[in-house]
């Protein structure tokens, strides 16, 4: 017999209790977007192909699923991510607004290439974007947002390491003026891989590369590439010594780490940029930084910072929220009895006939009591 039922590699279904509590974080999670003013958007799962290449378009189409429009003939993909479609809503669809412009999503995304190794080609993404706003304090407005988002979601003590797009960018350019060895470069630096720096870049540029991957740790880290680096990334780490500083403020009980040499996307980000783990923190839960400009697609260059995350990976297991079993019946006693429950907030399962079993889920049971009715605990 066929297996339909089986789904493809790194296609997932989320199921009872799981889903519920997915749906759950996805509602507080946009709660307290909303009460730092960042207002929801829903763009579509399928666009035009052009219009989500954005930024490091080379790296955004291996992730597409496409497909071709019956009725345009168009070239169509499913989003593989949702912050190009953030970008060009500020950017077309609410151009009106001159002043920073805050939004927010949440939606599955599809993916045609795993992200991490066992990780899910359906991500439930999750992020916030702020337009509009080239000042520090826009990036340490994105990421004290995403340090409470994390908490709402179950991680009290997250690991947030930060880097910096233009440390990177301006050891690239110093070292080549040839886009495909610099991509070939920050493969290496990405890796960590010396000898593939050495083999690529054997002067003095790849020696500040090489000390590039190594520069990883605290504060006392951006001494070090000062001096290890030299005057041309000075703005950058300036940058990285005021945000830290605001941080220390906002967020005093956040663990700060530094991996300059970390930079999630080649010609995507261009300035601080941030990834924040969990207790495992074997793969971040979350990415954000800093793109300015990549709205001139769109025909608005101004500057962008934000981050998403997958909520699948936050930390739900809290099990089944527990209910009440009803009897059958429709006298009005009962049924008012049920809508006063439910009004409560409480979860009430009706029997659907006189011998139905008491499901799984119930742990009280409502029952008669002269000419009302109370919840009693169930009886296994």
């Amino acid at each position: 017999m066929t297996d339909y039922w089986r789904l493809p590699e790194g296609i997932d279904e989320v199921l009872p209790p799981r889903a519920r509590e997915l749906e759950q974080t996805r509602r507080r999670v946009l709660d307290v977007f909303d009460t730092w003013g960042y207002e929801y958007v829903e763009p579509p799962l399928i666009e035009r192909l052009d219009g989500l290449l954005v930024g490091s378009a080379e790296d955004i189409e291996r992730q597409m699923f496409k497909l071709t429009d019956p009725e345009s003939g168009d070239t169509l993909a499913l989003r593989p991510e949702m912050t190009s479609q953030a970008l060009r809503i500020d950017s077309h669809s609410l151009a009106d607004e001159s002043g920073p412009q805050r939004l927010c999503y949440s939606g599955p995304v599809a993916r045609s290439q795993r992200s991490m190794p066992l990780s899910s080609r359906l991500p439930y993404l999750a992020g916030a974007e702020l337009f509009g706003a080239s000042e520090l304090s826009a990036d340490a407005e994105i990421i004290s947002l995403l340090a409470e988002v994390l908490q709402v979601g179950g991680v009290s003590q997250p690991l947030l390491v930060l880097g910096h797009a233009g440390i990177v960018r301006a050891l690239l350019r110093s070292a080549t003026e040839d886009e495909q060895q610099q991509r070939l470069l920050y493969g290496a630096v990405q890796d960590k891989s010396e000898a593939d720096i050495s083999a690529l870049e054997a002067g003095g540029e790849g020696k500040r590369l090489i000390a590039l991957t190594r520069l990883m740790g605290r504060s006392d880290v951006l001494a070090r590439a000062a001096e290890e680096l030299g005057s041309d990334v000075q703005g950058a780490l300036t940058d990285l010594q005021t945000l830290c500083e605001e941080l220390d403020t906002r967020l005093p009980d956040v663990d700060v780490f530094f991996d300059l040499g970390e930079v999630a996307a080649y010609g995507y980000h261009t300035g601080v940029v941030f990834a924040a783990y969990g207790n495992e923190r074997g793969q971040p839960l979350a990415r954000g930084g800093r793109y300015d400009g990549l709205g001139g697609k769109f025909g608005r260059i101004r500057p962008a910072t934000g981050f998403d995350l997958d909520l699948k990976q936050l930390p739900l297991g809290q099990g089944h929220r527990r209910a009440i079993f009803a009897p059958t019946g429709s006298e009005s006693s009962l049924l008012t009895a049920i809508a006063d429950l439910r009004g409560r907030g409480e979860r009430v399962v009706q029997a659907l006939n006189a011998g139905q079993n008491v499901p799984a889920l119930c742990d009280r049971t409502l029952v008669a009591d002269g000419d009302g009715w109370v919840v009693t605990d169930h009886e296994s």
